[in-house]
């Protein structure tokens, strides 16, 4: 695991500090390591051409009917409560 320091403006530190605070998040690296990931994977999308978006589209029609939202959120429901708390 590569590892550095790094200083953020006071304004970035404190919504870091307090995301970690609300428990979304266990340490300051846990949170700059989602930010870092969420930033890699918008990279990911924005190099996709027109041409990439459209196929995708197409796939995911192709694929078939989605699966009931109120059935999917109430897994993801049970799934959240069952946690451990931290």
């Amino acid at each position: 695991m590569g590892k550095f320091e790094i200083a953020l403006p006071d304004d970035l530190d404190a919504a870091v500090e307090a995301a970690v605070a609300r428990g979304e998040y266990q340490s300051k690296a846990e949170a700059v390591c989602a930010a870092v990931e969420d930033w890699r994977a918008q990279q990911v999308f924005n190099d996709l051409s027109a041409e990439d978006l459209r196929k995708l589209w197409d796939e995911g029609l192709a694929s078939g009917s989605g699966q009931d939202d109120d059935a999917v959120f109430a897994r993801l429901k049970d799934k959240h409560e069952r946690r451990p708390s931290e």
